[in-house]
């Protein structure tokens, strides 16, 4: 199964928004994708995948991401 990781409240470039295709295909197993965030403000957030969302959030296959700048 292909994967993306889709940012909740981040202002994000669309190759680093997680949404399949838009612009960047989902990652398929044995395959990488480095996302380089540069966030714009302190805060709590949450990501999950953008591939099967409705399964994979019920399976709790979400995460929080919380930015603290120095």
């Amino acid at each position: 199964m292909a994967h993306t990781i889709h940012f909740h409240g981040l202002d994000l470039t669309p190759a680093v928004d997680g949404v399949p295709s838009l612009p960047v295909d989902p990652v398929l197993e044995h395959k990488a994708f480095t996302y380089e965030l540069t966030p714009q403000y302190e805060g709590s957030f949450l990501g999950h995948c953008h591939v099967d969302s409705f399964n994979h959030i019920l399976a709790g296959m979400y995460f929080p991401i919380i930015i603290h700048q120095d």
